[in-house]
């Protein structure tokens, strides 16, 4: 997805929604790699673009400015106005507000172009597919024999199934604790930071070769 957005800014050296009014799924996604959900992709896209130039007046700078720069507000917003961002699945204990897609923007536009946004600190990690694997491999996270045995043959979990949902709100719950337990250390560590070491261990990191098997949901929220 970075791949294609920057073909398109290096090819135009520009950027705006406007672009997106010339171009096809097929235009847009283009390469030699494979890509799960193109189509589904695309219509999403275009709903974001839509979303973005008929609700905030074609800058996310709007958006921004009405949560008035503060973290969780403007994830908040964008999980509510703009469409493929909302991610709050319902389990047998209630909601859970995961909004990993709208946090994470939240995060890239604190630290890229707009100025630090506030209470950035108070955001959870952004449970994805490699954040449970890292978890698992340092015996954080314990998966029943059942889940176990599916995540390591590679089999794919529904999206919204008891153990996909299992596996993200452990995550989610294990990274509170330990961000904790690092404040108390006196570490001075953010969420997008822990995140973010969490996420290079799993992928970079010089065991992530031995980490094991990441589980695989087809879907769209991360």
């Amino acid at each position: 997805m970075f791949a294609c957005f920057s073909k398109l800014i290096e090819r135009d050296g520009r950027f705006s929604l406007e672009m997106f009014k010339d171009l096809s799924g097929e235009q847009f996604f283009a390469g030699r790699g494979s890509l799960q959900l193109i189509a589904e992709k695309w219509d999403l896209l275009e709903s974001v673009v839509k979303a973005i130039s008929d609700r905030w007046g074609g800058s996310i700078g709007a958006l921004v400015a009405q949560a008035e720069g503060d973290a969780p507000a403007v994830a908040s917003l964008i999980g509510q106005t703009i469409p493929g961002f909302t991610d709050s699945p319902h389990s047998p204990r209630g909601v859970l507000p995961f909004q990993k897609l709208a946090q994470l923007a939240t995060s890239m536009m604190s630290s890229g172009g707009f100025k630090r946004f506030n209470n950035i600190e108070s955001l959870p990690v952004f449970p994805d597919y490699m954040l449970p694997r890292v978890l698992r491999h340092l015996g954080i996270l314990e998966y029943s024999k059942g889940l176990a045995a599916a995540v390591d043959s590679r089999q794919v979990l529904r999206a919204g199934s008891l153990g996909e949902l299992a596996m993200r709100w452990g995550t989610v719950h294990a990274a509170d604790e330990l961000l904790q337990a690092l404040r108390e250390s006196g570490a001075d560590v953010t969420t997008p930071q822990l995140d973010f070491a969490l996420w290079e261990a799993a992928v970079l990191g010089p065991e992530a070769d031995a980490m094991g098997e990441h589980h695989r949901t087809i879907g769209l929220a991360y």
